[in-house]
């Protein structure tokens, strides 16, 4: 069965279009019907969204914060089949078929997994960012982990 996936955005202060989350990956939205995109846009003036046959807008000027972006984005996804959700930074760059890639995982082993954490690296790809492994006073220090099932209470993730 094809996975149908809600990705997630929440946007403070920038124009959909000009994000680099956008730019790199979202393209691709208006091309499937497994994928819509729901943006929760917490900045002081709304937006108008040009490609609106995949974008679901939400406009909070109260700027309520992730976590009420995050479960209003949820409840839509469940009201509207969504089995999935991908959450979103709105200034990261995804490689050419990242969500192709992440669309086959959750076709081919979705049944298994809860949740697929991408590795997240920074300056020139030389340094992972996420997942991080948590010492025993609290510091994180972001691992290369290989492809594959990991227990939940060695690592922490970022959430895009």
């Amino acid at each position: 069965m094809q996975s149908k996936v809600l990705l997630v955005m929440v946007l403070y202060k920038e124009q959909l279009s000009s994000t680099l989350t956008w730019k790199t990956l979202l393209a691709d939205c208006v091309q499937s019907d497994r994928v819509s995109l729901y943006v929760h846009d917490n900045s002081p003036f709304s937006q108008t969204v040009s490609t609106p046959m995949c974008v679901r807008y939400h406009h909070d000027a109260e700027n309520s914060g992730l976590s009420v972006a995050y479960n209003q984005a949820a409840q839509y996804a469940h009201e509207n089949g969504y089995e999935w959700m991908l959450l979103l930074d709105q200034d990261t760059t995804f490689p050419v078929g990242a969500l192709d890639a992440y669309l086959d995982a959750m076709d081919a082993r979705g049944e298994q997994a809860r949740v697929f954490v991408p590795q997240l690296v920074y300056q020139q790809a030389r340094n992972p960012f996420s997942p991080v492994r948590m010492s025993s006073c609290m510091y994180a220090q972001g691992i290369f982990l290989d492809e594959g099932f990991h227990a939940w209470g060695r690592y922490s993730v970022v959430n895009s």
